[in-house]
């Protein structure tokens, strides 16, 4: 019923003013076009307002915790709501419960978070009291402690996106992919908080240069991050220690996009040597960021000495996560079809 007022008013300004003539070639041609457009192409000038800013900035599903999205964005859905059925939302609102759910459970029968954020293991409290804590359970609190944070944060941000759909507003979705779904820096930074990540792209990494000076703009995007979150030490640290696990990605993936690279791109090698690497790089990601945001630097050390310091623990938790590269490889690979197959769908179709 919205979609049709809609297109009922926007059908009476057809013999109306030059303006609302502008108006509704824009509303026609955002309507055929990707969601980007409506970040990037500005609408005419009469239909920015003061009173249409205030409503942005203060919008209660996206202003308390929602993903961030432009006002460009907010201001061209007003302009041209995008079309959605009830069905997709109610989809979109069962699929946040179940979440909500599993988070309930995790967190009354999975204590990996408390164990973490009170260094119960570190301190050697678990010991004392007469359990036997293995290396294993070290490997086991870094894992679920970062599913558990990527869990909570999913729920609370599909809650307000999910309020925002039912009021007719398209918001980005902050969380694209699983976290066990990620075997490198750049692809996780995407799909964690991408809303943010866009509007860093957008406001900070570009204006700094973009990709001409990308080797030195990540130092100071991953720093202004931190800073955006809090002042704290570990924080800071985590500021500079992710850049510094990114920057030896990128070079390694440019050399991986060389010519003399390509050449083996089909075969297994350049396919295990590929999963090697992106094991290591999930190491790296995952100590990052429980040094940010759990442990910080003072409970890093335990932690790596207890699951990599040790043969018979090392060996068995590289070999996993070798395993699920492969299967994460798997995965984009389906998906690149797919984008493929949609693509000329699309094309056929136009």
């Amino acid at each position: 019923q919205q979609q049709q007022q809609q297109q009922q008013r926007l059908a009476k300004q057809e013999s109306g003013t030059p303006e609302q003539q502008q108006l509704l070639a824009w509303a026609n041609s955002i309507r055929s076009s990707n969601p980007k457009a409506r970040v990037e192409a500005p609408l005419p000038l009469a239909s920015y307002s003061y009173l249409q800013h205030f409503v942005y900035c203060f919008y209660p599903p996206l202003y308390i915790a929602g993903p961030t999205i432009t006002f460009n964005d907010f201001a061209s859905q007003i302009a041209a709501p995008p079309r959605q059925s009830a069905r997709e939302v109610l989809t979109y609102v069962a699929r946040w419960l179940g979440a909500t759910l599993l988070m309930e459970f995790m967190s009354r029968m999975l204590y990996f978070n408390a164990i973490a954020k009170y260094g119960l293991l570190s301190k050697g409290t678990l010991a004392a009291a007469g359990l036997d804590v293995r290396p294993y359970h070290f490997a086991l609190t870094g894992f679920w402690v970062l599913v558990y944070m990527w869990l909570k944060f999913l729920v609370i941000w599909r809650f307000f996106r999910a309020v925002a759909l039912a009021d007719g507003i398209v918001p980005p979705e902050n969380m694209g992919r699983c976290v066990c779904n990620n075997y490198d820096i750049e692809g996780f930074w995407r799909s964690w908080h991408s809303s943010y990540n866009r509007w860093l792209v957008r406001y900070v990494y570009v204006p700094l240069g973009g990709n001409r000076t990308r080797l030195l703009n990540v130092w100071l995007v991953f720093l202004f991050v931190a800073a955006w979150h809090d002042l704290e030490p570990r924080l800071l640290h985590w500021g500079l220690i992710m850049p510094a696990a990114l920057v030896p990605e990128m070079s390694v993936k440019a050399l991986g996009r060389s010519h003399w690279a390509l050449r083996f791109a089909d075969t297994a090698l350049y396919r295990h040597i590929a999963a090697i690497a992106a094991t290591f790089n999930i190491i790296g990601l995952m100590c990052v960021n429980l040094v940010g945001f759990v442990v910080g630097m003072e409970g890093l050390p335990p932690l790596l000495s207890e699951v990599l310091g040790q043969v018979g623990t090392a060996v068995p938790v590289l070999f996993a996560l070798f395993c699920a590269v492969q299967l994460m490889f798997a995965l984009r690979s389906m998906e690149a079809q797919k984008s493929a197959a949609a693509a000329a769908a699309a094309a056929a179709a136009a």
